[in-house]
């Protein structure tokens, strides 16, 4: 995406360079910052679970804390990416 936007800014003009800024910032905002605020540290906490020593009440306590939230971003943030990956497939033909 930077190397796109760096590429836009360098090439083209007007409203592509502003498509290709707005698309940017909504991948680094509704990917990148979810899942460096979201979803790693979920992935962490449970990397760092052990697991077979927890009691069948806890591992379902940690499932339902880490599951929901982490479900939910994960389509949030894939729904973003496709979107933002589209908006530059149809400003690419629009040059």
């Amino acid at each position: 995406m930077l190397a796109a936007t760096g590429l836009a800014l360098w090439t083209a003009d007007g409203t592509i360079v502003w498509l290709v800024v707005g698309t940017t910032v909504v991948y680094l905002v509704g990917v990148q910052l979810p899942t460096v605020t979201i979803n790693i540290p979920r992935n962490n906490r449970l990397q760092s679970l052990r697991t077979a020593e927890m009691s069948a009440e806890n591992l379902r306590d940690e499932r339902i804390f880490f599951e929901a939230t982490w479900n939910r971003w994960n389509v949030i943030r894939t729904w973003i990416a496709v979107s933002t990956a589209l908006s530059l497939m149809i400003t690419l033909v629009m040059m």
